[in-house]
């Protein structure tokens, strides 16, 4: 997993995105598709450093990939 990845995650999961502002420790903790390194990346905190991380992440042999994830929400419930 990216770390973009896990941002779009925590951006369309209300109940993760909940957990990580209480303790993002123990989170990251369960998340096993991130490596130690990507982990300590996201607990730093630094803005600049996680822009750099993503952006390496969509470059390929210096060639800039992209990459689009479409999220549908589920219907709203009967009523």
């Amino acid at each position: 997993m990216t770390i973009a990845e896990f941002l779009l995650k925590l951006a369309t999961d209300d109940e993760l995105l909940r957990q990580f502002r209480d303790e993002p420790g123990e989170v990251l903790r369960f998340e096993p598709d991130l490596d130690a390194k990507q982990r300590d990346l996201l607990l730093a905190g630094s803005l600049v450093d996680l822009r750099v991380k993503i952006k390496a992440e969509f470059e390929v042999n210096g060639e800039k990939i992209a990459m689009i994830t479409i999220y549908v929400p589920p219907p709203p419930p009967p009523t």
